[in-house]
């Protein structure tokens, strides 16, 4: 992918992190892994890739301060979808002052593992009373912002290494009453797959190439 390696040669050169869309914690976190050192929760590679999208979709940072309000223990919530060849998707649900949520989608006319493009469709409205109560059962009942940051462990048992090739990253941010989470996902399943579907789902967009 020859904007990724682009972005791997630029932070080598140790040039990522000043443009970063993520808390400057995230890049000195280290989740316990089973075998080896543990696994890096963000690192410049990955910061920039992703902070890429998020400064051409024109999003802000969701990791500075408390969000002003909060409804139903939301006070934002962002999806950011990379797929590899795809068009890149951002899905933003933040509280409103009389007590609602508005989503926030946009697409992007590039591909997650390439260039981002620019904005090449937004839909911006309120929830209905239905469905900020059904996204806000999902988080209780998956639990899924008390997940892990990340999962991958790179040295297996065997001492074999998992190499992630194309695929989707899955990225969840939300901040609340619990402070900034943030959570990554490749190829994601489960509860960080069931909220990314919900969240695409309330843009009203369809999408033949889930991955």
């Amino acid at each position: 992918m020859r904007a990724v390696a682009i972005l791997l040669a630029t932070c080598l050169l140790g040039s990522c992190a000043s443009a970063s869309h993520f808390p400057p914690s995230l890049l000195a976190a280290v989740e316990p892994c089973s075998y080896g050192d543990g696994v890096p929760v963000m690192d410049d590679f990955r910061s920039d890739w992703y902070s890429s999208h998020l400064r051409a979709a024109g999003e802000p940072r969701l990791g500075q301060g408390a969000p002003a309000y909060q409804t139903g223990g939301v006070g934002v919530l962002r999806l950011t979808w990379l797929r590899s060849f795809d068009a890149p998707v951002i899905v933003r649900v933040e509280a409103t002052a009389d007590h609602r949520l508005k989503l926030v989608g946009k697409e992007l006319s590039g591909a997650g593992g390439y260039e981002p493009g620019r904005v090449a469709r937004k839909v911006e409205r309120l929830l209905s009373a239905d469905e900020t109560s059904h996204l806000t059962a999902l988080l209780a009942e998956t639990r899924v912002l008390d997940l892990p940051p990340v999962e991958d462990c790179p040295a297996q048992a065997d001492g074999s290494i998992i190499v992630r090739a194309d695929g989707a990253r899955w990225i969840i941010e939300a901040n609340g009453s619990d402070g900034y989470r943030f959570i990554d996902r490749w190829s994601a399943e489960g509860p960080v797959r069931a909220l990314g579907l919900r969240l695409i789902g309330l843009t009203g967009w369809t999408y033949d190439r889930i991955y």
